[in-house]
Parts: structure tokens; sequence; C-alpha cells
């Protein structure tokens, strides 16, 4: 509901701008990545057509790694956006050219255009500023990093918006080159963003262990999946394996046995109590070794 409800208000926000926008560097920039931000909301809808369905002979870990796809493409749209606006907004300020917003008539009435530029902002900032302080818990609760980037365009877009604010309103007060200093800095945090989220994406890709979203420590769930296992009595050590796919979380169990008697219904127990710890643990194989095949990786609290 969330996501047709910012493709609803961006469209219009679009539609808006599109018609104030002038010769506006800033005003450009916010419309820019107001079309842009349409792309994580769009991409995750297509997702949440795809990720649920069943497996099947081509594809038998299920589609859940859609969510990932459109994590990889909403991450790259963000950095491009980025960069558009960097860019284009560098040659206006080389350029040194003053910009000229020009009075319109409104009702009778001759009206700054500036003034219905920064009308259109403010109906931008507002919406985004509610949907992404929304969004924001929601991806960090289902665990779903494409919704993280649109929580974050969100961000990005009231952010510019309020910049964009400030930059009309120093052309009204003769400083010409606030408008592109001011897309600069709208573009700058724009990329840092896109960087930070196309990395984490790729990590995705090459299947890096569960993270939180933050990508500063292991997924809480790797370490309470240890505990379950290492406090079974009939197991003497562990090694887990675990990698996203989407939503949710695939993993290879590598157990080193105490005794091999029941070794079949205490690997069945140990499989149903560890699948029902959480939702997002989609499915374990739990293979008895001999020896572990990297005993130094481990997920511990004091993990690195």
């Amino acid at each position: 509901q969330l996501e047709w409800l910012t493709i609803a208000y961006l469209i219009s926000v679009v539609i808006f701008l599109y018609f104030v926008m002038a010769n506006s560097q800033v005003v450009k920039a916010v419309f820019v990545e107001d079309l842009v931000s349409l792309f994580p909301s769009v991409a995750f809808l297509i997702a949440s057509r795809f990720f649920n369905k069943s497996p099947s002979y081509d594809f038998p870990y299920g589609y859940h790694k859609a969510f990932t796809v459109a994590f990889i493409a909403g991450a790259i749209a963000l950095l491009m956006l980025g960069l558009f606006i960097l860019i284009d907004s560098v040659i206006e300020l080389v350029k040194a050219e003053a910009i000229v917003i020009e009075d319109t008539e409104i009702f009778g009435q001759q009206v700054w255009m500036g003034w219905v530029m920064v009308l259109a902002l403010i109906y931008s900032l507002i919406p985004a500023y509610l949907i992404g302080k929304r969004k924001l818990p929601l991806s960090r609760q289902l665990h779903i990093k494409v919704l993280y980037v649109d929580a974050k365009m969100q961000r990005a877009d009231w952010m510019a918006s309020a910049a964009g604010i400030i930059g009309i309103i120093g052309i009204r007060l003769g400083i010409w080159w606030a408008d592109p200093v001011v897309a600069i800095f709208i573009a700058a945090s724009i990329v840092k963003d896109g960087l930070y989220q196309v990395k984490a994406s790729m990590f995705d890709l090459m299947e890096e262990i569960p993270k939180t979203m933050d990508d500063r420590s292991p997924h809480p769930l790797l370490i309470e999946l240890t505990k379950i296992f290492l406090n079974e009595d009939w197991v003497s050590d562990v090694h887990i394996r675990m990698r996203e796919h989407g939503l949710v979380f695939f993993g290879d169990v590598f157990i080193i046995p105490k005794y091999e008697e029941n070794l079949i219904e205490n690997i069945q127990k140990a499989y149903e109590k560890a699948r029902g710890l959480d939702w997002k643990i989609q499915d374990l194989v739990i293979q008895p070794v001999k020896s572990l095949p990297n005993p130094n990786v481990t997920y511990q609290e004091n993990h690195p």
C-alpha cells in the first residue's frame, strides 16, 4: 500500500515540477530525482509478484531472489541519478550564467515563478518525509533491502526539496550561484548513498553472509541459529554457511556429532527446531561430518 501510494504521489509531483521548473537547476534536479525515485517502488511491486512462487524444476530454490534483483536495480538507479545531477549541476556552475526566474500571471495577478516553484517543492517534501519515515522501520523488520533503498530515496527526495527551496530563495536574493551549488550538494548526498547501496547489492550477489541493514554485523539470526545446534547434547561442534535469497535465508549446517545413535532422528528434530526459530529461515541442509570445512569461521557474539 505504501509503494502504491508512493507511485501515485511521485507521479503527481513529477507532473507539477515539470510545468514549473523553467530554467532552475535545483528544481530540475528534484524533478529528475523524483522521476528516478519511482524505480525502486516499481521494482518492489514487480518482485512482490514473483518472490513467493513455489519452486520449479528450473528454479529449485524458488524465486526469492527477485528482491535481490530489485535491490541491485534500485541501487544502480540511485547512483546513476546522483551522478547525472552532479555532472549537470557542475556544468551549469562552470558556465557561470545568472539564472533569471520570470514572473507569471496567475488569476490575473503577476506572481514571481519562484514562489510557485517553492510551493511545488513543499508539496514534494512533506509526503516524501512521512512515507520514508514509515518505510524505514518496515524495511528493517522485514529485512527487505530494496525497501530500504526506497526509504533512502524518499529521504533524498525530501532533503533535495528542502535544499531546493533554499536555492530558489537564494536566486530571489540575487545569489545566482545558490541554485547550482545547492543542486551539487543534493547530488553529492545521493551519490554517497548510491555507492554504498551498489556495494551492498554486489556483496549480496556474491552471497555474503546475511547482515543487518547497515551491513555492520552478521544478522542476529545467525548467532541464534548457531546456539540452537551447540545446545544439542549430541552435537560436538557446528559450522553454518548462510546466504540471502531476497527476504529469506538458506543455509548449510555441518555438524560433528558426539555419537551416531539416533542420528537421523536427532537431525530431523534439530531441523524442525531451527526452521521454527524464524520465518526468514527458509531451508537448511544439515550434514554430519568428521571435521568442519572451515572451523575458523563461526557466528558468535564476538564475531568481528
